[in-house]
């Protein structure tokens, strides 16, 4: 009865040795690399988005834990500003989708990310990548001479008051 426990304890033994990892590798994945720590609506206040589109009259008509959407008006043409965080997402689909979805597209810098811009007829978004996460800022039917200007503006009060 011994020999037969302690040749099971052997066995036991050699099964769970033979289980760990080499000191080469890790047992353990590597943690995402995790973007930007937004707050609601991108860090955006409503005084934020009047100021940076240059509208006063800007009402904020949608609040998520993704994002926000600011509207002046409700005629089918009236200003839309918007933005969205979207945690775990490539941007490169972002990016493929909006080559099909956009006149033109363009690298962007904003900050210390990079991204790219997606311009329409009276509308531009920007998309920016950190980490795993991307976030865009949106504007349509802007009547401004360069509504990228306003959504790059977006974009940097955003990242501005993640870093506070």
């Amino acid at each position: 009865m011994i020999r037969i426990c302690a040749a099971s304890l052997l066995v036991a033994t050699f099964a769970v040795a033979g289980c760990g990892a080499s000191p080469n590798q890790s047992t353990l994945p590597d943690k995402p690399v995790r973007g930007l720590s937004f707050g609601l609506c991108n860090t955006l206040s409503d005084q934020d988005v009047t100021a940076d589109a240059g509208m006063a009259s800007l009402t904020r008509v949608l609040t998520t834990s993704m994002g926000c959407q600011w509207e002046q008006g409700n005629s089918p043409n009236s200003t839309i500003v918007s933005t969205w965080w979207y945690r775990g997402s490539p941007i490169a689909d972002a990016r493929a989708d909006s080559v099909v979805a956009h006149d033109t597209d363009a690298d962007v810098h904003v900050g210390d990310l990079s991204g790219f811009t997606a311009r329409t007829p009276g509308g531009c978004s920007v998309s920016l990548s950190s980490g795993l996460d991307y976030a865009t800022w949106s504007v349509q039917h802007l009547a401004a001479p360069d509504p990228c200007a306003a959504v790059e503006s977006l974009a940097r009060s955003s990242l501005t008051r993640s870093h506070q």
